[in-house]
């Protein structure tokens, strides 16, 4: 299991951040995020939450990953936390394009499993 920095820093690495790409995206003092990256200083909820909205990432995600929560009990997959946090903030015009979309792809995909033929026993 990763510990908060090497997931932090995993995250930067995905996102090709330097530090001071999070100090300025999150409005954490330098000294703040170095020193979490190094290990040397816990997170507490308002440094977590900063965190998250620089990175784009569900709050209780990070809180998660700070050990701020225990783990939850989900078989949700981050690519899906990931998703249901774009839902929570976006507009509404745009949670109606994406239902519009899952509903006609479920659709879709529900006609093509009705023309599948039936496997030979």
């Amino acid at each position: 299991m990763d510990t908060f920095p090497e997931w932090l820093l995993s995250k930067l690495d995905e996102l090709k951040w330097k530090q001071a790409d999070l100090v300025r995206e999150s409005k954490l003092d330098s000294a703040v995020v170095s020193n979490i990256i190094n290990g040397k200083r816990k997170v507490g909820k308002v440094t977590a939450t900063a965190i998250a909205h620089a990175l784009q990432l569900p709050p209780e995600l990070v809180f998660e990953k700070a050990g701020l929560l225990p783990p939850t009990k989900t078989d949700l997959s981050p690519i899906k936390r990931a998703a249901i946090h774009a839902i929570e903030t976006a507009d509404d015009e745009d949670v109606d394009f994406i239902n519009r979309w899952l509903n006609d792809r479920q659709e879709h995909k529900s006609a093509k499993l009705t023309l599948q033929p039936r496997a030979q026993k």
